[in-house]
């Protein structure tokens, strides 16, 4: 079974979104709602929730929804995600090939993980892009010691070895990439899957919070390089990971 951890703050409207997309394109499975200090508490009774009073952050978030979770495989996904059909049947084949972690690919994110594809307007016409995505790139994928953390799933083992979310991170910013080091440390394979395609709106909570990216930035940089520096010093492609970390914005609703 797959857990499906979703922390949000506000931006029903795109959970319902984001919370369709899963029903119609996914097998077995949990949804894990963490609903991190909505304005107005978000009643989804037939999913799990978890209630925050006040915003605890992104990496508290998930850490609560990861402690409640009962699934073999593990989904990390933001609130203004749409999934796309067959998208973790897709995963599980690279899992079966030996994936511990994956990460899909996306219309708005920073990195590798960007794509480019032919142009969508509502669910149904997603879901075409995406089967003719996974088709023309079937099991192509790359291993990387980044995934972001829009999407990300990985195996219970994962959670069990390397432990959770490092809340130091809080409100966000720096702990998906914490978690991927780790899990290299650990030896498990990160892998971008080439063929996996997931629609991303991109930092909708970082507006409606009104939190300064750059300033995150900045100081949680600097939290990730004490704790990093004497294992990835002198790295280059880990240590130009600072460089390569553009501010991800939202862009309108297009569907």
């Amino acid at each position: 079974m797959l857990s499906i951890i979703i922390p949000t703050y506000n931006n029903r409207e795109y959970l319902e979104e984001c919370l369709e997309a899963i029903i119609l394109n996914t097998k077995d499975y949990e949804i894990i709602i963490v609903d991190n200090g909505s304005t107005e508490p978000i009643p989804f009774g037939q999913h799990t929730v978890v209630r925050n009073e006040t915003n605890m952050g992104f990496p508290i978030a998930i850490n609560q929804g990861l402690r409640v979770a009962k699934g073999d495989y593990l989904c990390i996904l933001n609130n203004d995600c749409v999934v796309s059909k067959n998208w973790f049947s897709y995963m599980l084949d690279h899992f079966n090939d030996g994936a511990d972690m994956i990460g899909p690919m996306t219309n708005k994110i920073s990195g590798p993980q960007q794509a480019l594809v032919s142009v969508y307007r509502n669910m149904e016409e997603l879901n075409k892009v995406a089967t003719i995505f996974h088709a023309n790139n079937y099991h192509k994928y790359q291993e990387f010691y980044r995934l972001v953390g829009f999407c990300l799933v990985f195996r219970r083992k994962v959670l069990e070895t390397v432990g959770y979310f490092d809340e130091q991170y809080s409100p966000g910013n720096f702990e998906d990439d914490d978690f991927c080091l780790s899990a290299i440390e650990h030896g498990f394979h990160l892998r971008i899957c080439n063929d996996i395609f997931v629609h991303h709106y991109g930092s909708f909570t970082h507006r409606i919070m009104d939190l300064d990216y750059n300033e995150l930035l900045k100081v949680n940089s600097k939290k990730f390089m004490a704790k990093w520096k004497d294992k990835i010093d002198g790295t280059d492609e880990i240590l130009g990971l600072l460089k390569r970390k553009e501010k991800e914005y939202g862009t309108e609703k297009s569907f």
